[in-house]
């Protein structure tokens, strides 16, 4: 993608890939943004928290060169969220990408991550974690990790953010219609093969919908699970 000059738009995954701490290093490593969810225990550090400074070396034993948990410790995110006061989290209606205004029900914070916390690693970039609360839920149903500016504001930030269910009804509508999931080979380059010609084949189809509007009831991702919802 960066070598064929793809513009440069914020990467989106699901948690397989977002809780990866290497996962979003490799992201800040090659300068790309990204909003990626997060497991549920993900590991953080509260605001204006973190490891212990190091000791004052007075001569005697190993000298310690590691920051570890002291006065403060680590919880999870989970944990944080629970922690929010009420007025925390607010309803959010966001319109762009929709035909119908969705409103979403979500806090905001600047926090940094605290994996390894326990072996010496020092705590992550700043960053934000997002963390979405529908009305009706006891508990929060999705977390979000990203390094999009600071003054990014929550509503921007939450639209970027919940575009990753467009991924999901893609890959619904790849799987229903163009044969996605019949794919029966063994080998890996074959397994390419097929995906990018069933990739080919839906774009194909994108476009016809947008060429040809009463073309869009052929092709729908009724089913498909929405993040954001």
């Amino acid at each position: 993608m960066l070598e064929a000059a793809f513009p440069d738009k914020p990467v989106l995954a699901d948690a397989a890939y977002g809780n990866s701490g290497r996962f979003r290093q490799g992201l800040r490593d090659r300068k790309l943004t990204y909003s990626v969810a997060i497991k549920p225990t993900t590991s953080i550090w509260r605001p204006n928290e973190g490891p212990d400074p190091i000791a004052e070396y007075k001569g005697s034993g190993r000298r310690s060169i590691r920051r570890l948990p002291g006065e403060f410790q680590p919880i999870s995110v989970a944990e944080f969220a629970r922690e929010l006061a009420p007025s925390r989290v607010k309803t959010l209606r966001l319109t762009r990408g929709y035909q119908q205004p969705k409103k979403v029900r979500a806090a905001f914070a600047r926090i940094r991550t605290a994996h390894g916390a326990y072996k010496g690693q020092e705590p992550g970039n700043e960053e934000w974690l997002i963390v979405i609360w529908p009305e009706d839920q006891q508990e929060p149903t999705d977390y979000f990790l990203s390094n999009l500016g600071r003054r990014m504001r929550p509503k921007r930030l939450l639209e970027i953010t919940c575009l990753r269910w467009r991924v999901e009804r893609d890959y619904h509508d790849m799987k229903q219609e163009v044969g996605l999931e019949h794919y029966e080979g063994r080998t890996w380059v074959g397994f390419h093969h097929h995906l990018t010609i069933c990739m080919a084949a839906h774009a194909f189809l994108a476009s016809q919908r947008k060429l040809f509007p009463p073309e869009a009831s052929g092709v729908t991702g009724v089913g498909a699970k929405e993040n954001c919802a």
